[in-house]
Formats: C-alpha cells, structure tokens, sequence
C-alpha cells in the first residue's frame, strides 16, 4: 500500500445493488490483479474515505474533445482541447494503447480541477484524457 487518500463518489440515484457493485469495482474488489485501473489504484493508496452519494452532474463531447463534471462539496471540474500557443486552433491529440488497463484510446485534452474537500486539487492547464470505456473483472474489453 501507499501513502494515498481515495474516494468513491456514487451517483445519488444508484439503488443498493448498484451502489456495492460501483463501490467494490472503485476499490478495487473483485477484478483480477493488474488488469484495470481501479485495482491498480487500490493497491496505491493507504486511507480509502468513506463512499459519498451524490448527484453527479456530468457532460462529455467526444468529438469536441470537452467535458464538464460537478460533484456538490466534492469537485468541479472541466477539460478541453489544448490549443496551439502560436495559432490558438484546436489540437487534436490521440492515444492508442491496444493493451492498455485504463483505455484503448483516448483524447488527450486540457484539465481544470478544484476540490475544497478532503482530498484537495487545484489544477489548471493539466493532462487529462477523455475516453470511452468498457471494462469487465478481468479489465479492458477489447
């Protein structure tokens, strides 16, 4: 284990078998070693807060490489497209990882983050990524 802190935040409206299975998948609980990001990020932390359920506004265009999240008290947060400095015109920047644990592919983007909670964050201009996913217990499907 590491020195980390980590939360789950579950959607308000998940009903209680939803809720332990989002919860157990986020920990890290029932998937095999190595293979998804969720259970490579438990075997990283030391201190796992208590799960929060709240509503969780989220809003991703893929194609317009921007997203929107807001989790009241927890975080808000946004991407969008990195700019070239010189130009200002929209980079498209792609990532194919055919055996990758978190994606396949992805669109790498700008990210913006502010979190007043326990786990503070305040990042602006950073590396985020946008992606679609479709993960089992034995990781990415591919």
């Amino acid at each position: 284990m590491g020195n980390g802190v980590f939360q789950t935040v579950v959607d308000q409206r998940a009903d209680g078998r939803q809720r332990a299975a989002l919860e157990a998948i986020s920990h890290g609980r029932e998937t095999e070693p190595g293979t998804l990001i969720w259970q490579v990020f438990s075997a990283t932390v030391s201190k796992l807060l208590p799960t929060q359920y709240k509503p969780i506004d989220l809003d991703i265009d893929l194609e317009q490489r921007n997203a929107s999240l807001h989790l009241p008290g927890i975080v808000d947060g946004s991407a969008s497209s990195i700019l070239n400095p010189v130009t200002g015109q929209q980079h498209k920047v792609q990532v194919k990882l055919p055996n990758g644990f978190e994606f396949t592919e992805a669109e790498f983007v700008s990210g913006k983050a502010k979190a007043p909670g326990e786990i503070r964050l305040d990042f602006d201009g950073t590396h985020a990524h946008l992606a679609r996913v479709h993960w089992s217990t034995r990781g990415v499907v591919r």
